[in-house]
């Protein structure tokens, strides 16, 4: 069962939560597929810009359950780096109360067209201040980007698919210490 956690405007601060990874993900293209395989009016949705219903295929909720153990897992972050903002936690119902909670790593910059790099700029400054901890980072566009320091785990997966289990296992797998992996 999920635990529900507080969605923050910002990171938890340091002192007070010991940061050991962070899991950075986007939703368009990651966690809600982009494709045309299902009838809009079929799925479920969530309030969009200015009100009007957004549809959203979600990824499958044996992926959603391998990238939830992770963020349950003490000292594990969940960042999101998306143009929903804020809005991300209008998916908590969809998705079941898993990922719930997490902070909003950068806010999309306002205009109409924002820098490529904006996601990145973001990510790269997270990993600055908490450079001790393991980071991975899922997004749809994150290679046309750039690439994290060593030791980073970038995962590109494809739009119209979303993110799949073998790349959520990779994720799993990252981000658990080896001493871990040896219990388990």
């Amino acid at each position: 069962m999920p635990i529900a956690r507080p969605f923050l405007l910002g990171p938890p601060q340091p002192g007070i939560d010991q940061v050991e990874g962070i899991l950075i993900l986007d939703v368009d293209g990651v966690l809600n597929v982009l494709g045309d395989t299902a009838d809009p009016a079929s799925l479920p949705t969530v309030p969009g810009g200015g009100g009007r219903p957004l549809p959203i295929q979600m990824i499958s909720i044996e992926v959603l359950d391998v990238l939830e153990a992770v963020v349950q897992r003490p000292g594990i972050w969940l960042g999101w780096l998306t143009t929903w903002g804020a809005t991300v936690a209008h998916l908590d119902e969809i998705m079941g109360g898993r990922l719930s909670g997490g902070f909003v790593v950068r806010e999309r910059p306002s205009g109409y067209y924002a820098p490529i790099d904006w996601k990145l700029t973001g990510a790269l400054q997270l990993i600055e201040k908490h450079s001790r901890a393991k980071v991975a980072w899922a997004d749809d566009d994150a290679f046309a980007m750039g690439n994290l320091p060593a030791g980073g785990l970038v995962i590109a997966p494809r739009p119209e698919l979303g993110l799949t289990l073998g790349q959520a296992q990779r994720i799993a797998e990252h981000l658990t210490p080896a001493n871990d992996l040896l219990r388990g």
